[in-house]
């Protein structure tokens, strides 16, 4: 008789029949396996799950029909049995009872057994086969509704996907329209199981999405593309806009496609999602900044606002010929009548002018609001996807700024520049109308106008290197700004607040010349512009009295006004030049965001669920090429389930050690493995969505407590938060608050103590029940009482706990201890064996209990 202790992954082989075994604590899993080689078994078929107290009989069958089968004995978290030397008929029978398993005769047991393994592998394969014909059917069907609503899109329809998950294929569908890359379903399913939200797609392929609740006539605005849901089943569906104020509803569960109107909208819940497009996993350019915005605009605009430029440049031509007749035939004749008809035409152009002008100024607005949000929401994309090494060279303010400058840059270049660039196309017309009144004057006009420009773009470069230490220092003084604020406790304990004012106004002051000189410029170059109005006037008079250019004055009143409209335009253009410079310091500012890489590649490998196995092969970090090694040559394996602490004086690397583990910073040399897989290799995002993490600065959201614990993961039950507020010791506590669970913390977490919020962070931490759990300091702010309900709870979790501590007392009760020194790796052991060794820890203990 022998002890069997299964943990994690490991598994006994019922190799010799004539054996029994009885469950001591836990449970253990019965599954019948065919054996396929010496030490190779095939697909498990799972037999029973038999708990403490139990009697499971071995088997092993050998058959020619169906080859060798035996039983594998899996623990579930820890298990231990006893293996008996015998068999006895009563073991076989009370298992065949517990599994419902008729016998005719004890001996037929184990072919009973193969036979019903072998008769569900026969019903789980025609299931398949029947979810696959059904998938195909499905495939089909949305193949039909997708050609339906893309009749011209045929690509769109070829490219259409089934997996058979309705969520999935509507999403795929919406995604491929938008030009968003979906994960396949695979690695979906990989890393969250086969059953998934619409949160967990959108982790997976690296786009956001957001929540909606649709108001009455939503379907008469345009909300861009959305997922709904079907009032009756709540089965999803797809919305896509079809014009102005127009929507078409797809349904690929039911096979149709059809218009939304107010009746068809009842069928549709309330609540809606709305995807984002990301920007893709590169170095972002001007040029990729630029193409990304106007997949954002829709071609309908684009036409009108060509369309109705042109219109309004047409009857701008028709304004220097009409004052021309006036001039020259009508009011010396003196015909009041046709005076005032031709002053009711011009009215009524102008009129129409302003309804041309509304209508493209409307395109124009809808444009850059497409292109302004769709860029500004990829930008804060990219920005949450950095490594977190990135986030160390910038101050909080100063990156929101930058990805802020994003919104000014778009709004700049679409109403300022798309505006000046139409109407400068158009005033070519203009330039036409000028040369046949007089060319001459077209050509002095034409220099005149050149000059203007010259001068004009002079003060702007001025004005630009204004533009730019003005940014420069905005953002200083925000940073700075954010900086006092967050530290104001601390200056009112100090009684330094005219320090820190004095330390805000200097910046402040010299940001203010700067503006000033800048408005300066702004005036000078607004009184030349007036000027050289002046001076062009009378150089034209001059031309048209002195140099007799055979041109009455009507003609004169006309070339005038084809001047004034074509002048305006080339100083437009200049302006709009200078005005688009003055984004470059913006764009210079954006520019680390848009370039640095992700965090995440797209080739990584998706994390299921981890058994908990973690390895470092000669880990050595430093933070810099020259700076000195952090961490040097670290080697160990901490085994699935186990409990390790790591310990060491103030600067000896642990916290940096766990940045290494949890993907934050890259190994200089050495690998570092979950599960035996690579961690350069593996999707961190979704990595560390699976792990449990304390760190030491670790903070709270403005938000409630059960908020703060269930952030994690959206589906966690109220009854698992009290259970683990209750592991943590903090029942008593929420117990006393007059909102409970729902008691709003402050941000930065002033209303509560800093024990309370240890214990949040904690539970925060173990709620999802991790297979892996990283501690940083995670019980430095609690008392002994809740440190050690804290330390026995750890105790009971079947997970791999890793604790960082200085208080040794937190990880005396560690299966092992590792200790650190000047970022190596010196001792290894628990704590009886480290204090018998009466090396290094056995100092720091020393320490502590003096």
């Amino acid at each position: 008789m022998k002890h069997i202790t299964l943990k994690g992954p490991q598994a006994h082989l019922t190799y010799d029949p004539f054996r029994s075994y009885t469950v001591e604590n836990g449970i253990a899993l019965v599954y019948a396996v065919q054996l396929i080689d010496e030490d190779e078994t095939g697909r498990r078929t799972l037999i029973a799950e038999v708990e403490q107290g139990g009697r499971i009989p071995a088997m092993y069958h050998e058959t020619e029909e169906f080859g060798t089968w035996m039983f594998m004995l899996v623990g579930l978290n820890e298990t231990t049995l006893t293996e008996h030397n015998e068999l006895l008929k009563e073991t076989v029978a009370d298992f065949a009872d517990r599994i419902k398993l008729s016998l005719y005769d004890i001996e037929d047991f184990a072919d009973e057994i193969v036979e019903r393994v072998n008769m569900r592998l026969v019903t789980e394969e025609g299931y398949i086969y029947a979810v696959s014909e059904e998938q195909k059917t499905t495939y089909e069907k949305s193949l039909s509704v997708i050609l339906r609503l893309f009749k011209k899109k045929s690509a769109l329809g070829a490219k259409a996907y089934s997996s058979g998950n309705l969520l999935y294929d509507t999403l795929a569908v919406l995604c491929h329209h938008e030009g968003i890359h979906i994960a396949p379903i695979d690695d979906i399913r990989e890393a969250c199981g086969r059953r998934f939200t619409i949160e967990d797609i959108s982790r997976v392929s690296h786009f956001i999405y957001r929540d909606l609740l649709l108001e009455e006539n939503w379907f008469k605005a345009d909300a861009g593309p959305l997922i709904v849901y079907a009032a009756e089943d709540g089965h999803p569906m797809l919305c896509l806009p079809k014009g102005m104020g127009k929507y078409v509803l797809v349904d690929l569960g039911g096979g149709k496609v059809v218009r939304v109107t107010a009746k068809v909208a009842k069928t549709v819940r309330p609540q809606a999602h709305m995807i984002y497009r990301p920007f893709e996993n590169k170095s972002i350019g001007v040029k990729d900044l630029i193409r990304f915005g106007m997949k954002s605009v829709r071609r309908s605009d684009i036409f009108n606002m060509l369309l109705f430029a042109l219109f309004g440049t047409l009857i701008g031509l028709l304004l220097p010929y009409l004052n021309e007749k006036i001039f020259d035939s009508y009011i010396p004749l003196g015909d009041q009548n046709t005076l005032v008809q031709i002053s009711l035409l011009i009215l009524a152009f102008s009129l129409g002018n302003l309804a041309f002008t509304m209508v493209k100024n409307l395109a124009i607005f809808r444009s850059s609001n497409a292109m302004e949000i769709g860029v500004q929401s990829a930008v804060f994309d990219r920005l949450y996807n950095m490594p977190i090494s990135f986030y160390n060279d910038y101050e909080s303010a100063d990156l929101a700024t930058r990805a802020l400058g994003i919104s000014a840059i778009f709004k700049l270049i679409s109403e300022v520049a798309m505006t000046t660039l139409l109407s400068a196309i158009f005033s070519l017309l203009y330039l036409f109308r000028m040369f046949k009144y007089a060319k001459k004057m077209a050509w002095i006009g034409i220099l005149m106008i050149l000059i203007n420009m010259a001068i004009t773009a002079t003060f702007g470069l001025l004005q630009v290197k204004c533009e730019k230490k003005i940014a420069e220092g905005n953002s200083k003084l925000s940073s700075l700004m954010y900086q006092i604020l967050n530290g104001i406790a601390k200056i009112r304990i100090a009684g330094v607040e005219n320090r820190a004012l004095l330390q805000y106004l200097k910046p402040y002051v010299e940001v203010k010349k700067v503006h000033i000189k800048n408005e300066r410029l702004s005036n000078l170059a607004s009184n030349v512009n007036l000027f050289l109005g002046v001076v062009f006037t009378t150089v034209f008079y001059y031309m048209m009295i002195a140099k007799d250019l055979g041109i009455s004055f009507g003609e004169y009143i006309g070339f005038t006004s084809a001047f004034g409209a074509f002048s305006a335009a080339m100083i437009g253009v200049v302006s709009a030049f200078l005005q688009v410079n003055n984004v470059i310091p913006t764009y210079e500012r954006v520019k680390v965001v848009l370039e640095t890489p992700q965090e995440y590649e797209e080739n990584a490998v998706i994390t299921g669920k981890l058994e908990g196995k973690i390895e470092v092969n000669n880990l050595s970090f430093r933070y810099s090429e020259e700076g000195p090694m952090i961490l040097n040559d670290i080697n160990f394996v901490i085994n699935p389930g186990e409990y390790v602490g790591i310990v060491g004086s103030s600067g000896s690397g642990k916290s940096t050690f766990l940045k290494t583990l949890l993907g934050f910073e890259k190994p200089t040399l050495g690998k570092i493995y979950y599960d035996d897989k690579d961690i350069d290799n593996l999707d961190k995002r979704e990595l560390r969505k699976r792990l449990g993490v304390v760190l030491q600065d670790g903070q709270l959201i403005a938000g409630s407590i059960y908020e703060n614990i269930t952030i994690t993961g959206g589906d966690i039950s109220k009854e698992r938060v009290i259970e683990v507020i209750e592991a943590v010791g903090l029942k008593d506590d929420i117990d006393e608050m007059p909102m409970g669970l729902h008691t709003v913390v402050s941000e930065g977490a002033g209303t509560i103590s800093g024990g309370q919020r240890q214990r949040i962070l904690i539970a925060r931490a173990i709620v999802n029940n991790p297979n892996i759990i990283y501690f940083d300091e995670a019980t430095s702010a609690l008392d002994n009482v809740n440190q050690a309900l804290v330390c026995e709870s750890l105790e009971k979790l079947h997970a791999t706990r890793v604790v960082i501590a200085h208080r040794l007392s937190t990880v005396m009760t560690c299966d092992r201890i590792l200790v650190l020194e000047d970022g190596r790796l010196v001792e290894s052991g628990n704590y009886e064996e480290l204090m018998a060794l009466n090396g290094r820890f056995a100092e720091l203990a020393r320490r502590q209990i003096a």
